[in-house]
């Protein structure tokens, strides 16, 4: 969340007509609907990411009527930029059995790793498909979290799309990270 503030610099009031974002995750509110000249307009804006990590960058255009004239201005593009970082991630950050024989079953091992001074603490471990099984081997004294994914022998022959999916506490709030079968 960051707040914007922007200031009429003109003669007339301006009424805000439109705030428009480049996704559902990023909003924005506004300290009042009418700014009078010389008068500052504060736009909280709030940009919710599902659990990526990485560059982010999303905007918000803001549109404004002038109160008296009717005139239509496009004021300014406000632009959310940073780095989201995950406090869990998976080393690899997929699982990959390759070329399985019907009947046979694989197992890898994966580490979630810590990646924030505050750790996360893993709540749930499932896989979403019925031939997998996903389990905690350990957690080391650093939080990183070993963990073992397994193929069943009964798995049907072609490609298996599942997940496995880690829940987890982190600054208080419930969050899910999919590692990709």
């Amino acid at each position: 969340t960051h707040e914007f503030t922007l200031k009429n610099i003109g003669q007339e009031s301006l009424v805000v007509s439109d705030i428009v974002s480049g996704c559902s995750c990023t909003t924005g509110l506004t300290s009042a609907k009418e700014i009078r000249p010389n008068a500052d307009l504060r736009i909280r804006v709030t940009f919710t990411t599902p659990m990526k990590h990485g560059s982010a960058e999303q905007d918000i255009l803001v549109y404004l009527t002038g109160k008296k004239s009717g005139q239509k201005y496009f004021l300014a593009k406000l632009l959310m930029k940073g780095e989201l970082i995950m406090p869990l991630e998976t080393v690899p950050l997929q699982v990959l059995f390759g070329k399985v024989p019907y009947g046979e079953s694989r197992t890898r091992e994966i580490v979630a790793r810590q990646r924030t001074k505050e750790m996360a603490s893993l709540s749930r471990i499932y896989a979403n498909s019925e031939y997998i099984v996903a389990k905690v081997l350990s957690t080391g004294a650093d939080g990183n979290i070993n963990l073992q994914v397994s193929l069943l022998p009964n798995a049907p022959i072609g490609n298996l799309e599942a997940d496995v999916g880690l829940q987890y506490k982190y600054k208080g709030k419930l969050s899910e990270l999919k590692i990709p079968i």
